[in-house]
């Protein structure tokens, strides 16, 4: 469902854009919340399904995964990551809060 959602929102973007039956190659980069449950692949592939009828199907959608902020309460250090921690790496604390960031978000689209 989600991922149909994010599909929209690129044609959506696209369309703003302007990049219909373009004769230059479009790419579109987008970013993933690694807690998100839509998954490259499946955004892809949704992706590729709408867009065709639309007049987007020389579009390539690169999407790649962003990171999740990481505030140890013990030691107070901030730390940046894309995969699950269970630790501060710093002080090896279990006592910490993540800012998970968006979910999705486009982050440019590019024509050549």
């Amino acid at each position: 469902m989600h991922d149909l959602k994010y599909a929209n929102e690129i044609i959506s973007m696209l369309k703003k854009g302007n990049f219909k039956n373009s004769k230059c190659s479009v790419i579109v980069n987008v970013t993933l919340s690694p807690f998100s449950h839509v998954k490259p692949e499946g955004l892809k592939e949704t992706f590729k399904v709408l867009a065709q009828p639309e007049g987007y199907g020389h579009v390539k959608l690169n999407v790649k995964t962003g990171e999740f902020t990481m505030h140890c309460k013990s030691c107070k250090k901030i730390s940046k990551h894309s995969e699950p921690v269970f630790e501060c790496p710093m002080c090896k604390s279990s006592d910490f809060d993540i800012d998970k960031g968006k979910e999705f978000y486009i982050d440019f689209i590019s024509s050549e």
